[in-house]
């Protein structure tokens, strides 16, 4: 009995090798199945948190800034870590992170022309922000997915690089809209920013134990950059 275990122990071990991986119990890691229900449920709040954020003029502030966190890009990049965090291996990270996003797309734009959300906007408006909506989550949910499941589960260099940047990601485009001027004024306004930067800031001095920290400030400051001039991109072509 004993050397069935060492023999179990031994093959998972080599497993984990193969992928790139440190030795690990892979047979402890999320099932499949938990990811994806992780990763629809996540859909279906933030698709349906979009769709609220345009559909009622919600009065109180903590909805507020809860439909406005859910409707901003922040929304696709928290599936993306989460699915990954807890996924089985980098491919099913990928794959399910981004059929979430795509999901959460799905249930906003389905909902666009049933209630008429957005009624000043042409079809085919519409049609072009969502097709750039969705290769910008696909991209999410590959990159990022892939990166949370290493962050996890990595070596200590692919745990660095695979922190940094996905939380540079979310803190490009915080810091373009400070450059940029961003009326802070508005509370919600106001702690949507907080929010969003809060949370990746606590995220990379959280990680300083278990990565390099010239590495994770480093690959932070190319996720920056990448989603600070994505950012600019996107909104000077199509907004």
């Amino acid at each position: 009995m004993r050397e069935t275990r060492d023999f179990d122990a031994e093959f998972l071990n080599r497993d984990s090798t193969q992928r790139g991986l440190p030795p690990a119990k892979y047979s402890k890691r999320p099932a499949v199945g938990t990811t994806i229900t992780l990763g629809l449920s996540l859909a279906v709040l933030i698709g349906f948190g979009s769709v609220a954020n345009d559909m009622f003029p919600f009065s109180g502030v903590f909805i507020t800034i809860m439909t406005k966190l859910a409707s901003s890009g922040l929304g696709f990049v928290m599936i993306a870590l989460l699915v990954g965090w807890f996924s089985k291996s980098s491919k099913i990270a990928a794959s399910v992170a981004s059929v979430s996003i795509l999901f959460a797309l799905a249930i906003y734009y389905c909902a666009i022309p049933v209630y008429n959300l957005r009624p000043s906007a042409a079809g085919s408006d519409i049609a072009q922000i969502a097709l750039v909506w969705t290769l910008l989550g696909v991209g999410c949910g590959v990159i990022v997915g892939s990166m949370a499941f290493f962050a996890h589960y990595g070596t200590l260099t692919q745990r660095s690089i695979a922190t940094g940047f996905p939380l540079g990601l979310i803190l490009g485009p915080v810091v373009v809209g400070l450059l940029q001027g961003v009326d802070l004024r508005s509370l919600e306004i106001l702690a949507v920013v907080a929010i969003t930067g809060f949370i990746p800031v606590v995220g990379l001095l959280a990680s300083l134990r278990r990565t390099k920290p010239r590495l994770l400030f480093l690959s932070a400051l190319a996720g920056i950059i990448f989603s600070g001039g994505l950012f600019l991109v996107v909104y000077a072509l199509y907004y």
